[in-house]
């Protein structure tokens, strides 16, 4: 599902087309900034988006074969609620 999907899930609550692609918008712009403040984004019963930091390594590149170094990055990491797990996963225990 992109946005465009999740725009017109939201015509059931009355919204017009535009409006709802501005709320799914706004939604994604306000998650993008409080990660990129390095605060974590955590939705009830559906999970937790948070960055962590990955530090630097070595490595090959896949042309040449060459060594060469890859820096540290941030990256945004989503763990999913136990209740999503198990709805995802019927008939599983929880651990």
């Amino acid at each position: 599902m992109d946005r465009v999907g999740l725009a017109r899930g939201l015509k059931p609550l009355g919204l017009n087309h535009e409006r709802a692609r501005a709320a799914v918008d706004a939604f994604f712009d306000q998650m993008a900034d409080v990660l990129n403040r390095g605060r974590a984004v955590s939705i009830v019963g559906f999970g937790k988006w948070e960055w962590r930091t990955q530090p630097a390594k070595d490595a090959l590149d896949p042309r040449t074969g060459a060594p060469r170094r890859v820096p540290a990055r941030r990256k945004v990491c989503f763990k999913p609620s136990e209740r999503l797990k198990s709805d995802l996963n019927p008939g599983l225990d929880p651990p």
